[in-house]
């Protein structure tokens, strides 16, 4: 009987204890449940901050993209015009010592009033000259059949034939004009080089502007706003017409370089902004202090536009290459341009042989000699006002480029001079194209900015070089025959 109750008290208290056991396993499983729960909400609220985060991180980095990009849209064409602006209007002092002897000149009755006294033919042949040499040719036949209607010695004539001779002699202004500054043709002396200008073929002037152009704005402008050349990038930029932006030319491709490039600038280590970035860059390419150049940048923001150049230049272009300074530096439009303003100056120099036969004329012919003092004393002005001329217009035709192609091997030579492994190969084949292009030209060159861009990259170029490695450069660089043997017939001294 005992055995029996101890057997139940056990049994009654196994299962009291059992119940128990199941209140507690369905508290804990209530517990596990509701803890994980709010792990499990814990969890997902994490990975939806995080993700919250990294999408509003994604969407700061596009908002910078889109601001650099729109900055750089805005800034570019400004930058643009800094640069032509900066290479094109040396010719500024020039430009005002012609404008002023013109002043003088007109007070001496030289002017477009001289027209009234030539043969209606004469002057028809000379404003439809097809070209500048055409129209300087037609001045040297013009001038003899001067000496020969003197030869016949009608003292009725002899008035209208020394006009003409003025006219005649002043001349040369007119081809020139057209390779000055618009200023300048714009207040023509003779005022016949609008109706020349209308009529001569301008394909090769039009070639050599898209070759400017193209220095200017497709290498300078692209090669300034890189810091450093990834494949995918100088890939994008070739194809990516940011010339053309800064032309106002519209294109779909415009926002895709532009964002490439503002992808560089924002992954830099030191972030800029666009403005800053771009200051930066022309300012050490250039050599200009960024204050400098941000006053311009400022001003031509609020005029759109502080310059014009020659006439020369038409920037109705339609597509603007890469110009290959290093694997071909030797430009044919250059070439061509430089032909003519040789021959040009070489018909002056007749044209004045041709004016001194006139004045040995006048001196067998009886009461000349005022007429012999006016032509000697025009003689005197033309000089004058050619040695002007002549810089204003080698300037445009030999400096600017040279100038132009200073800077771009500097660029060069700075992306191939690196901190921890110079690109020896890269400077030595820039240090030939150099030598190709620029060295050789100083002594034909006439503006201080332009001699000093050329002493700034060959002093860059030669701390590179032993004196042996320097003099072997130089002979492989050698021009070829035609375009050295060429510049040696540029007059730099006036006879």
């Amino acid at each position: 009987m005992k055995k029996q109750i101890i057997s139940l008290s056990l049994c009654c208290t196994c299962i009291l204890n059992a119940g128990w056991l199941d209140d507690a396993k369905a508290k804990l499983n209530r517990t596990y449940d509701a803890t994980a729960a709010k792990t499990s909400e814990a969890y997902h609220s994490a990975k939806n901050k995080y993700a919250n985060y990294t999408k509003e991180q994604k969407e700061a980095h596009k908002a910078k993209i889109t601001k650099c990009s729109n900055d750089l849209k805005e800034k570019l064409p400004q930058y643009g015009l800094f640069l032509e602006q900066n290479y094109m209007d040396v010719n500024k002092r020039n430009e005002d010592k012609i404008l002023t002897s013109y002043i003088k000149l007109k007070a001496k009755n030289v002017s477009s009033e001289l027209q009234s006294y030539m043969p209606e033919e004469s002057l028809r042949k000379l404003t439809n000259a097809t070209s500048t040499l055409e129209f300087t040719n037609i001045v040297l036949s013009e001038l003899k059949r001067v000496q020969s209607e003197l030869k016949h010695n009608n003292s009725e004539e002899l008035k209208s034939l020394i006009k003409q001779t003025e006219f005649l002699m002043y001349a040369w202004t007119v081809p020139l004009e057209l390779f000055s500054t618009k200023k300048i043709y714009d207040n023509s002396l003779l005022n016949i080089s609008d109706s020349l200008y209308k009529n001569i073929t301008k394909e090769n002037y039009q070639n050599y502007t898209e070759f400017i152009y193209s220095m200017i704005d497709f290498n300078l402008i692209n090669e300034n706003i890189i810091v450093k050349k990834d494949s995918d990038l100088e890939g994008l930029l070739k194809t990516t017409p940011v010339a053309t932006l800064v032309l106002g030319l519209p294109n779909s491709e415009d926002t895709k370089g532009l964002r490439a490039i503002c992808e560089e600038i924002t992954d830099s280590i030191i972030e800029k902004d666009a403005k800053t970035y771009l200051l930066e860059n022309i300012s050490a390419t250039l050599d200009i202090e960024q204050s400098k150049i941000d006053k311009v940048l400022d001003e031509i923001a609020k005029n759109n536009h502080i310059f014009e150049g020659p006439i020369l230049f038409n920037k109705n272009i339609e597509k603007l290459h890469e110009v290959a300074i290093v694997d071909n530096p030797l430009n044919d439009s250059w070439y061509l341009m430089i032909r003519e303003y040789m021959e040009l100056q070489d018909d002056f120099y007749k044209m004045k042989k041709e004016i001194d036969k006139i004045i040995k004329i006048l001196t067998i012919l009886p009461d000349s000699e005022k007429q012999i003092a006016q032509l000697k004393q025009n003689l005197f002005d033309v000089d004058a006002l050619y040695r002007k001329f002549d810089e204003t217009v080698r300037y445009n035709i030999i400096d600017l480029p040279v100038s132009i192609y200073a800077d771009l091997y500097f660029i060069e030579f700075r992306k191939g001079k690196k901190w921890y492994d110079d690109d020896e190969k890269a400077m030595g084949d820039i240090a030939i194209a150099y030598n190709k292009s620029c060295a050789n030209m100083q002594k034909y060159m006439v503006s201080e900015f332009a001699i000093n861009k050329v002493m700034r990259i060959t002093r860059t170029l030669k701390k590179e070089f032993n004196e042996d490695e320097w003099k072997e450069i130089k002979t492989r660089a050698k021009l070829t025959q035609d375009w050295f043997n060429m510049l040696n017939k540029v007059q730099i001294t006036n006879k």
